[in-house]
C-alpha cells in the first residue's frame, strides 16, 4: 500500500478527483481494487459505501447524506493509504463497512452528529448500550463472539483518528481493544480454540451420504439433456397481420421449441432446480471426504483438479489421491494447496462437470459454475449455502424430528476439522 502524510493529502488541489485506484476515484460511491487484487472476486475487493444504510432506509450516499459519506470515506482512505501497521489485506478492510462503521455512522445520524469529533464520551456510553442492549437475532445467548461481530472496526477507527480531517476525541470502548470489551460484556464468554458448532450426528452424516450418492447420478440424464440441446434447432415462423384500426401484429404459424418432456423435464427453470442439487449433492461428497471450506470448495476448477500420488511409508508403497484448489486461510491471495481424500471424488468432480456442461464457456473454468451467461466467478458462498438449505428440505435430513441446519463446511468424523459445519 502507498503511504502518504497528511500534509500532503490536504494539499490535494482537488480530493474529489484523486485516483483511489486504477478503476476509481474519490467522488465514486463504490472503490473497486479489482484491477490491484486481479486474483480475488470484484466484491470482496470493492468498497461499496451505498451499504452503509440507515434506520429510514437512506444511505450515505443519499442525498443530504454527504457529511456521512465523508467520514467513512476519510477513514477508508486513510487505511489504504496511511494503513495500520499490520497492514490489513484489502479484502479484510471491505468488511469493516458494514460493521463497526455502520453502527457509529448510524448512531451520529440519528442524534444530527456531523463530524467523529463531535461524539462525546456520553454518546460513546450510548453507543455501547445500544449494542449491549441489542437481542440476538436467532435468540441466543450474546457471547464475547456477537459483541465482537458488533464492534468489529471500531479499534480500526480508534487507530486512525489522529490521522483524519475529524477523527475521534474519545475511546468508543473505554480505552479497552475490541476483544477485551467483548469478553467483559458478554453473557457467556467462548475461548478461543472452543467449538460452538454442533458436532454432526452420525444418523444426520449417513442420510446427507446416502441422498448425495443418488442424486449425484442426476448427471447423466442433465448431460442427455445438455447434448439434445446443444444439436437442436428451434424454429419460430410468424405471419404479419393487421388489425382493424392498420396497425401491425405477428402471429406465430410454426414453433418447435427444444421437448423437455421426452427427458421428464416441464421446461429449463427445472433444468436448473435439478443442476443445484447436482450441485449440492458433489459440494456434500467433496467436503465430507476433504474437510475443505467453502472457499477452497468453490475454487476447485473443472481441469487439472485431482492429483494421485505414490508415497514410501515403513518400506511399502501407497497410492494417496488429492484434490487441488486454492486456500485463503492465511493468505491475501490465493494460493494453491491440495487436500487428502479418497479415488472416487475424481468421479464425483468429473459427474458433476458432465452435469454442468451446459454453463461452462472459455471464461468459466470453475467446477461450481454459474448459470449460462453470469460472471465467470464461481457460485458465491451465499447461493451454495442456500442451496444446501434447500437440499435437506428436500431430502428431509432430520434429527430430533427437526430439520438439520447446515452451515458452510463439513468434515469427516475422522478430519480435525469434522464439525457440522459445511
Amino acid at each position: 500500500m502507498i503511504n502518504i502524510s497528511n500534509q500532503e493529502r490536504n494539499a490535494a488541489p482537488d480530493i474529489k478527483n484523486k485516483q483511489i485506484s486504477k478503476h476509481s476515484k474519490y467522488s465514486d460511491n463504490k472503490w473497486d481494487f479489482s484491477y490491484e487484487n486481479p486474483k480475488l472476486k470484484k466484491c470482496d475487493v470493492t468498497f461499496n459505501f451505498e451499504k452503509l444504510v440507515f434506520n429510514d432506509g437512506t444511505n450515505v450516499c443519499s442525498q443530504h447524506n454527504e457529511q456521512y459519506l465523508a467520514v467513512a470515506k476519510d477513514f477508508i482512505e486513510q487505511l489504504i493509504f496511511n494503513p495500520l501497521p499490520s497492514n490489513p489485506k484489502t479484502s479484510t478492510l471491505t468488511k469493516l463497512l458494514t460493521h463497526g462503521l455502520k453502527r457509529i455512522l448510524s448512531y451520529m445520524y440519528d442524534n444530527k452528529i456531523l463530524k467523529l469529533s463531535d461524539i462525546t464520551e456520553f454518546d460513546a456510553s450510548c453507543i455501547q448500550s445500544e449494542i449491549l442492549n441489542e437481542t440476538h437475532k436467532n435468540g441466543l445467548e450474546i457471547t464475547n463472539r456477537t459483541l465482537l461481530s458488533r464492534v468489529r472496526g471500531f479499534g480500526h477507527l480508534q487507530k486512525q483518528s489522529h490521522k483524519m480531517r475529524d477523527g475521534l476525541t474519545v475511546h468508543l470502548l473505554e480505552g479497552m481493544s475490541e476483544s477485551e470489551w467483548a469478553r467483559i460484556n458478554a453473557n457467556k464468554v467462548i475461548g478461543r480454540q472452543e467449538r460452538t458448532t454442533s458436532e454432526m450426528p452420525d444418523s444426520v452424516a449417513k442420510k446427507l451420504y446416502h441422498a448425495a450418492i443418488r442424486d449425484i447420478e442426476t448427471y447423466k440424464i442433465l448431460h442427455e439433456v445438455n447434448l439434445a440441446r446443444e444439436k437442436f434447432i428451434s424454429i419460430r415462423k410468424y405471419k404479419k397481420k393487421y388489425r382493424d384500426d392498420g396497425t401491425v401484429y405477428y402471429e406465430p404459424t410454426v414453433k418447435k421449441t427444444f421437448p423437455y418432456s421426452d427427458f421428464g423435464f416441464t421446461n429449463h427453470h427445472e433444468i436448473n432446480f435439478f443442476q443445484n442439487r447436482l450441485m449440492s449433492a458433489g459440494y456434500i461428497l467433496i467436503a465430507l471426504f476433504t474437510g475443505m471450506r467453502i472457499h477452497e470448495i468453490l475454487r476447485i476448477r473443472n481441469e487439472h483438479n485431482f492429483k494421485s500420488e505414490t508415497l514410501n511409508y515403513n518400506g511399502y508403497e501407497q497410492v494417496i489421491s488429492f484434490v487441488i484448489s486454492q486456500t485463503t486461510k492465511l493468505e491475501a491471495e490465493p494460493t494453491k494447496y491440495k487436500w487428502q481424500t479418497l479415488p472416487f471424488i475424481k468421479q464425483i468432480m468429473d459427474k458433476l462437470k458432465l452435469g454442468l456442461s451446459n454453463r461452462y464457456t472459455s471464461n468459466k473454468d470453475y467446477l461450481f459454475v454459474q448459470k449460462a451467461n453470469r460472471s465467470p466467478y464461481p457460485v458465491s458462498n451465499m447461493s451454495m449455502n442456500t442451496m444446501l438449505r434447500q437440499y435437506l428440505n428436500h431430502n428431509n435430513i432430520t434429527y430430533n424430528n427437526e430439520v438439520w441446519y447446515i452451515a458452510t463446511r463439513l468434515g469427516n468424523q475422522s478430519h480435525p476439522r469434522s464439525t457440522q459445519t459445511l
